[in-house]
């Protein structure tokens, strides 16, 4: 029997969550969402804020679209490895907070990273199965012929498609234990069934709308920071930055946690069972 999706329940338990878990979440929120952006923001400010290209406002948009692609791919190249660790380390956070939003047992924040330690390894190598499993889509569309802009045309919607059919990995792996890559990201797949288009949108809708409170606080902090200039903009910037990026974070997951409790069934036994 499938579940239908209560997108409105979804983020009304998500907020539950949160603030059910208060201390707990805000320790790994801080540790992991808010610490690691906002060193870089006072330790290397080039990685976090894009260098303008080296062309004038009005150069032709050719020469300006390729003077940033030129920027974009130096800016790579130079901090690649500040994105995998930071990568990595939000990840576990991310499975720590799954642990302390879904398990009805209460952990504390000790277990919880203890939980999230046992399924970094699955989650990173359940990433890496996805990724493998969309460039042999591109790759096999190429080799067939396909246009350019055609090839653009399909694997983006099955890159989104994927992305909505693995989105409860991390809760299958941390709560169900299910440290088989395959297997985590067939139980994604089954739990999301019949739901996909619904929690597409719900994620959608979800992250601009916390994408627009972000930008209109931002915003309004970045003001006052001009006005001062100098170390104080920088390491104010940076601060509220880095707050708002853990706030949406947060939510985000909590989100993900609240659907797939509904999905998954009002238990953890429950969940068992189905699996099993």
């Amino acid at each position: 029997m499938i579940v239908k999706l209560d997108s409105g329940k979804a983020w009304t338990n998500a907020v539950e969550m949160i603030s059910g878990n208060r201390d707990a979440v805000l320790a790994i929120a801080g540790l992991f969402f808010f610490l690691p952006p906002f060193a870089l923001w006072l330790l290397l400010p080039d990685a976090m804020v894009p260098q303008e290209p080296p062309v004038s406002d009005t150069a032709d948009f050719n020469v300006l679209l390729e003077a940033m692609q030129a920027q974009m791919a130096e800016q790579v190249a130079k901090f690649w490895w500040v994105t995998v660790l930071l990568t990595a380390f939000q990840w576990f956070g991310m499975l720590a907070l799954m642990s302390l939003f879904i398990d009805r047992s209460r952990p504390t924040v000790g277990d919880a990273m203890k939980s999230a330690g046992r399924g970094l390894v699955p989650f990173i190598a359940a990433q890496l199965l996805v990724v493998l499993a969309i460039a042999l889509v591109v790759l096999i569309a190429t080799q067939i012929g396909v246009a350019g802009a055609i090839l653009l045309l399909i694997s983006f919607p099955v890159m989104i498609y994927v992305f909505v059919k693995v989105t409860l990995l991390p809760p299958v792996i941390t709560i169900e234990n299910q440290l088989n890559p395959l297997n985590a990201i067939k139980r994604s797949w089954q739990l999301t069934k019949g739901n996909s288009l619904s929690l597409f949108f719900f994620l959608l809708l979800l992250t601009i709308a916390l994408g627009v409170v972000a930008l209109l606080v931002s915003l309004v902090f970045s003001a006052g920071f001009a006005a001062v200039g100098g170390t104080i903009e920088q390491i104010g910037n940076g601060f509220v930055e880095s707050v708002l990026s853990a706030a949406i974070a947060v939510s985000l997951l909590a989100a993900v946690a609240a659907v797939y409790r509904q999905l998954a069934g009002p238990s953890d036994a429950e969940v068992s069972e189905t699996f099993e």
